[in-house]
């Protein structure tokens, strides 16, 4: 099936306002214990290669550090809608320090393109419209893509 027989639909006519609402509250003790779980995941990964040095710990550790690299560009992407913490400069000093960079990313160029996607979404005007314009593929593609990416390659 090709994307371009795929009929986008407008969020507006899947979900109302009222049952979104619940979905875009702040919680910054939950937004906090993401940030600290991720980063505890991060040093026991690390202390669990230095106290058992050796080729399963390592393979375990860079397993779990990556996966939480993607945690914390996740986080990253929230902060640059200013929705991971209530409080505005705590969001993007949390967002710069604990999420992006060490990552090597940085939010301040992403937040402008990024919101350009979330105003312009699957219209010719996206900014990302070729991220999403080969989906949705075929089974065969994903586990090509799947085993493309667990190895490496």
């Amino acid at each position: 099936m090709s994307a371009a027989t795929v009929e986008r639909a407008d969020w507006r006519d899947v979900i109302t306002r009222e049952e979104l609402a619940p979905l875009l509250e702040t919680n910054d003790w939950r937004s906090g214990l993401s940030i600290a779980l991720d980063w505890g995941i991060v040093a026991a990964s690390l202390a669990l290669v230095y106290v058992w040095p050796n080729l399963w710990t390592v393979i375990v550790a860079l397993v779990l550090i990556g996966a939480r690299q993607l945690g914390f560009a996740v986080m990253m992407h929230e902060t640059s809608h200013r929705s991971l913490l209530r409080n505005r400069r705590l969001n993007d000093w949390v967002g710069n320090w604990l999420c992006a960079y060490p990552i090597w990313s940085d939010p301040d160029p992403y937040r402008p393109y990024h919101l350009q996607h979330h105003a312009r979404t699957g219209s010719d005007e996206d900014p990302d419209l070729g991220l999403v314009l080969p989906f949705p593929i075929t089974r065969s593609s994903f586990r090509r893509k799947a085993w493309r990416d667990l190895s490496g390659q």
